[in-house]
């Protein structure tokens, strides 16, 4: 799928950069997260950043997941992974690069021991446990090259050559621990503590000592080269028994997520159509709902006829949960993961192309408007029939007029030249007209009622567009100064009366220009040629 980096933060596909920033929910990847393994979680993020777009590999990943959802042994098999949490594939890089060392070997041991009890939880996902059981069998020698050359007894504290492996090694640490061992020896020097005293006899054998000991690491260290040389054979099956276990701890963690949800997620049906249509029944916000206190569900139709939906309402309402709340819906569907509403139909797209609150790039010479422009132009240029847009206001960054032409213009191209599925938040009233001229475009909005002095976000999305503008009114639950809210609510209405004036005078003007020319045109009966023209002409004339 092709997902700009504006649109992997418009809809929260990702942890912010931030880590203050970060907690459980903050993020789609952070609500599927549940892997237990290191590669797990490194699968889960690459699947998150690249949805799907091939019908087949999306199915055969939900499928997986939906098995492991209805699957009785889930705990099971999570639990199985916990002995695979070494990041095996740290250790593989470390030993390609000639920098191996025992404890890279010891580890892959105890991951391809693991493998076992693995194994015996794959029974619901027969394919992943056929490569596994294939994989532990070339690698039966692997555990036995481990246990001949490390000392188990003293790993993991300590990494040495098992004791008899080697016959010079063998022979080298024998002679150490004689000398080791030898009574009367005795190192001497001046310390704070007092003074030690040395024999010229333990002096000679503390050399032979610190000398066998070089030999001994020296031998030792040969030793070990051979065996990740051995190991370097088997790297390649270890690479692809880690890429399976990491994919089966992604798809767990999925199934996890969904099975664990308190309201409940559901396996999509997903189409691939160039006409088909994004349906979804009480959709949430994947992230939202875990910091709403009671999070309003709402539906989306992006039909052939509903194809450009054009939302309005007042600030706080909604509008943003609701069309991010759009994309991560579709994101998760095309990762093969379960979505947060009752049912979702997805026909598969290529692209989400997103456009929310931009702001200026200082160094480069860019005004948050031209900002705002430049990723306009990148969607139009971009989008396909088959891409996702969402666009979280435009044009406010200029005069109104220039911003709602612009509004208008971009709205209108997409529907009639683009026809990719919208989903349009914007306070431009006037571009909701847009429903009575283009076929697809149908307006939503969200709601709000007073109570007294107080505005109530209701946060459902209904049919048709937003009567009254609730900016004063957000200021007000905002604290800002009452002479500020009364001035504003003031100068509001004198607003509203002037247009009201001027569009009065207008029709007046109209009105009056149509009765002229109509008693104009009674004059003209029984004209000809020249004449009439004349007179058609003056007509024109004296109605302008």
């Amino acid at each position: 799928m092709n997902l700009p980096p504006v649109s992997v933060t418009s809809i929260n596909l990702l942890p912010p950069t931030q880590s203050h920033q970060r907690h459980d929910s903050d993020s789609v990847f952070s609500v599927l997260n549940r892997t237990v393994t290191s590669g797990g979680k490194s699968k889960l993020k690459a699947w998150v950043s690249s949805p799907l777009t091939d019908m087949s590999q999306i199915v055969s990943r939900q499928d997986s997941v939906s098995t492991l959802y209805d699957s009785s042994n889930l705990s099971s098999l999570r639990s199985s992974l916990n002995g695979l949490t070494i990041d095996l594939n740290a250790r593989l890089s470390k030993v390609s690069k000639g920098k191996g060392d025992l404890k890279c070997l010891y580890d892959a041991y105890v991951y391809v021991r693991a493998l076992g009890n693995f194994e015996a939880n794959l029974d619901d996902l027969e394919s992943f446990k056929a490569s596994i059981s294939e994989s532990r069998v070339k690698c039966e020698n692997l555990l036995g090259l481990a246990e001949a050359v490390i000392d188990m007894d003293r790993a993991p504290r300590e990494f040495v050559v098992r004791d008899g492996f080697d016959e010079d090694l063998t022979e080298i640490n024998k002679n150490k621990e004689e000398l080791r061992n030898i009574d009367g020896i005795r190192v001497c020097s001046i310390l704070k503590n007092g003074v030690h005293f040395e024999t010229k006899a333990s002096a000679r054998m503390s050399k032979e000592y610190k000398g066998l000991h070089v030999s001994y690491l020296s031998k030792q260290k040969e030793v070990v080269k051979n065996a990740l040389d051995v190991l370097t054979t088997f790297l390649e099956v270890l690479g692809k028994v880690f890429d399976v276990v990491s994919a089966v701890d992604a798809l767990q963690s999925m199934a996890y997520a969904a099975s664990t949800n308190p309201v409940g997620y559901v396996k999509p049906t997903i189409t691939d159509k160039d006409d088909g249509a994004i349906e979804i029944v009480a959709g949430r916000h994947p992230c939202v709902e875990h910091t709403a206190d009671c999070y309003i569900p709402n539906d989306y139709d992006l039909g052939k006829s509903t194809r450009f939906n054009i939302i309005t309402g007042p600030n706080m309402g909604g509008k943003s949960t609701y069309i991010r709340g759009l994309g991560s819906i579709v994101a998760m569907a095309q990762i093969g993961s379960f979505v947060p509403a009752e049912s979702a139909t997805i026909n598969i797209c290529d692209a989400i192309l997103c456009r929310v609150g931009a702001g200026d790039l200082q160094n480069e010479g860019v005004s948050t408007f031209m900002a705002e422009m430049l990723e306009a132009k990148e969607i139009l240029s971009t989008a396909t029939s088959r891409s996702l847009i969402i666009i979280d206001e435009l044009g406010r960054g200029t005069s109104t007029m220039d911003g709602y032409g612009l509004a208008w213009a971009i709205s209108e191209y997409i529907c009639n030249t683009v026809k990719a599925p919208t989903v349009f938040a914007t306070h431009f009233h006037e571009v909701t007209r847009l429903a009575k001229n283009v076929d697809c475009a149908t307006n939503l909005h969200v709601g709000a009622i007073k109570d007294g002095d107080k505005l109530v976000f209701l946060y459902k999305v209904e049919k048709g567009a937003c009567l009254e503008s609730f900016g004063v009114r957000v200021a007000e639950m905002a604290d800002v100064p009452r002479k500020v809210i009364a001035e504003a609510k003031r100068k509001a209405t004198e607003l509203e009366n002037f247009d009201f004036r001027k569009k009065k005078e207008r029709t007046i003007k109209r009105k009056l220009a149509e009765e002229k020319i109509l008693a104009s045109v009674k004059e003209c009966k029984g004209m000809k040629g020249d004449e009439l023209l004349e007179k058609v002409k003056a007509i024109i004339e004296d109605a302008q």
